[in-house]
């Protein structure tokens, strides 16, 4: 984290939020996922496990959810499904066959399955 007196941008509000987000546990929520997701990627290849643990959690929590954007950023745009090793639980937990929600969204959003 970059203090204060040391930052080369003139944005309070993005080194608040850096900080807030980092002092929950790396919620993306409190990101957006543009900046979240490859943020968390990085901390966990370099060896955080908070960040690590985390980083398979959201993924898994936001496909549940059914957004197909976001499903689509992650699965589609970022491919993180493929990059990231999951245990086979943790796969059943997001296959997207048994994930009605996304299944419906992805239906009535593309007018067909892309999933």
């Amino acid at each position: 984290m970059v203090l204060r007196g040391e930052r080369i941008s003139n944005d309070p509000d993005l080194l608040d939020n850096l900080e807030a987000w980092a002092e929950n546990n790396y919620d993306t929520r409190i990101l957006h996922r543009d900046l979240s997701f490859p943020l968390l990627e990085e901390l966990s290849n370099a060896g955080d496990l908070t960040a690590k643990k985390t980083f398979k959690e959201e993924i898994v929590k936001r496909i549940r959810s059914g957004h197909i954007k976001t499903a689509w950023f992650l699965l589609g745009e970022q491919k993180y499904l493929s990059r990231i090793k999951f245990t086979k639980e943790e796969r059943s937990l997001i296959f997207l066959n048994n994930n009605k929600k996304l299944k419906d969204n992805n239906k009535s959003h593309f007018g067909k399955e892309i999933f």
